[in-house]
């Protein structure tokens, strides 16, 4: 408690918040943006397989939205943990230098073995629940249309980010013992104990061990040439606490994710009705030609290259669909 007090004292409680911004407004966009454009094609192409259709249109729009994510994250982290005094010098540590790079392209792919899945499960669920839980809100008859939308959006965001952070605990596992040892240099160096960490303390860990290994008036920490494998760090953690040692943070994972889920839905569900008009003048507004026809112009070209975008992105899931076939 004492640290947090200082923290507010000293102001430290949004350090690195233009960066957290960069991170999660293009991240959540793209999310929402694909998992919108792919899933009614997605159910066309799977028509007996809905919650598939959701799974894969969840998981692809966490991925691509991962390759602006994880660079933001590593700025943020070192930014916020003392390693950057400057936005300047992060962007200067992370991009421009070869160490930095490699470090964040490797921290992406690790990180992705989470995500991607959580993202999947997130959409998965959320979808699948939202409109039973308004048919509910609604036979209760004691809310108004905006409270329904209100309460649904925030009942199913909360669920769906509860159970898809639970699904994914092992794999946060693996990867929060794969950052440790990373960090520390040596196998089983950690405690299983910690696997509760989220995607920014992992970045924070890799961001320190790069920061502790390219200063010259510190130590360098010693990084193992060859990454453990997951299938190795799997048999270290059932050897240290065994099978219940996937699910260590499970519950702490869940109360994080829950409220958080709930707020981005609930603040897309909000901009989703009261912008959507506005920001798509062809399909909703015609008469929008009439008041601004440049600003309509523009807008069409924008749509234009949303739906040509995810069309060849469907296109690719397709093709690589039919290869696994």
């Amino acid at each position: 408690s004492s640290s947090i007090s200082e923290a507010i004292k000293e102001g430290n409680l949004y350090k690195g918040v233009f960066s957290n911004i960069l991170k999660e407004g293009p991240n959540a966009a793209i999310y929402m943006t694909i998992i919108s454009g792919l899933q009614v094609s997605l159910m066309k192409l799977f028509p007996t397989l809905p919650a598939l259709a959701l799974f894969i249109a969840g998981g692809l729009g966490d991925f691509v939205g991962s390759v602006v994510r994880v660079p933001a994250e590593m700025l943020n982290k070192k930014l916020q943990t003392g390693i950057c005094d400057s936005f300047g010098e992060a962007v200067e540590k992370t991009f421009m230098t070869e160490e930095g790079r490699q470090l964040t392209i490797d921290t992406w792919k690790v990180i992705l073995l989470r995500d991607v899945p959580h993202g999947a499960f997130q959409a998965l669920v959320y979808l699948g629940t939202h409109d039973y839980i308004l048919t509910l809100l609604e036979a209760s008859g004691r809310l108004s249309e905006d409270q329904v939308a209100f309460f649904g959006d925030a009942l199913s965001g909360a669920l769906a980010g509860a159970i898809s952070s639970y699904l994914t605990t092992p794999a946060d596992v693996l990867v929060t013992k794969f950052a440790t040892q990373q960090t520390n240099g040596q196998e089983g160096s950690s405690n299983v104990a910690r696997a509760s960490a989220t995607e920014g303390e992992l970045a924070s860990e890799l961001a320190t061990e790069l920061a502790a290994g390219t200063n010259a008036d510190t130590a360098a920490v010693p990084v193992p040439r060859t990454p453990p494998s997951m299938m190795q760090l799997g048999r270290e953690i059932i050897s240290e606490a065994g099978p219940g040692g996937f699910l260590v943070g499970g519950v702490q994972r869940m109360l994080y994710y829950a409220p958080m889920s709930a707020v981005f839905f609930v603040l897309y569900g909000a901009f989703y009705r009261t912008v959507f008009q506005a920001l798509l003048p062809t399909l909703t507004n015609p008469l929008m030609y009439e008041v601004g026809p440049k600003v309509a112009d523009i807008v069409e070209g924008g749509e234009t290259l949303a739906v040509d975008a995810s069309s060849r992105l469907l296109e690719a899931t397709e093709r690589m669909i039919g290869l696994m076939g």
